[in-house]
């Protein structure tokens, strides 16, 4: 992607909530959202082909809270959650005695999904979904300089919303697919500077439980 495409995934997520805070709230409710994610973000290789760091973790957690409203049949869903990504290592110069190094990636996200009921099924709806998203990408150490910040990603996915007393509780699988890169051109680790030939993106399949109350 190009410098002028990722700088516009900000913007774009902002639109998104301001426009999403355009729409009347009806049956406004707040929730709490917890689940896994499958994580597909592929390694960062140099221009030889040559991997210098790869994802070894690919199984993260994430939670948050969501906001809902809309009307009966479509509903708008922002939200703030907290994703463990995974563990990348770096792997040490050729020919140097130091072991491979290891970091922790994890991200902010704010989403916006937009929500439709597929079927009219009392207390138990069917429904699918598509929204954007952007992270805060977030790593410690010196591989904090290699994550770029904002990001862009779209969402699609299905779910029910069960319906008990006044809470309803969304059990629903997503498939997250990312617009931009969030690896830097270039980065230096303890020294070593490093130049991806192509930066990864985000990407991952997540089970996701969500109560609204």
């Amino acid at each position: 992607m190009t410098r002028s495409v990722r700088s516009l995934g900000l913007p774009l997520a902002l639109a998104l909530l301001l426009l999403g805070g355009t729409v009347v709230p009806s049956q406004a409710q707040i929730g709490v959202s917890a689940g896994l994610n499958f994580e597909e973000a592929g390694d960062i290789k140099n221009a030889a082909g040559n991997t210098d760091a790869a994802l070894s973790t690919a199984t993260g957690y994430h939670f948050g809270l969501s906001f809902e409203f809309g009307t009966d049949r479509f509903r708008l869903r922002p939200g703030i959650l907290f994703r463990n990504v995974g563990t990348y290592d770096l792997s040490p110069d050729a020919g140097a005695q130091d072991a491979t190094r290891e970091f922790d990636v994890s991200v902010i996200e704010i989403p916006l999904d937009l929500r439709m009921k597929a079927l009219p099924i009392p207390y138990v709806n069917p429904y699918i979904m598509a929204g954007a998203m952007v992270a805060l990408p977030r790593s410690e150490g010196d591989f904090s300089d290699a994550t770029r910040d904002w990001p862009l990603s779209g969402n699609v996915g299905a779910g029910l919303s069960l319906s008990i007393s006044s809470v309803k509780v969304q059990p629903e699988v997503r498939y997250q697919f990312g617009l931009t890169d969030y690896i830097s051109d270039s980065f230096t680790v303890e020294s070593e500077t490093i130049n991806p030939a192509d930066s990864p993106e985000f990407s991952a399949f997540s089970a996701r439980l969500t109560f609204m109350f």
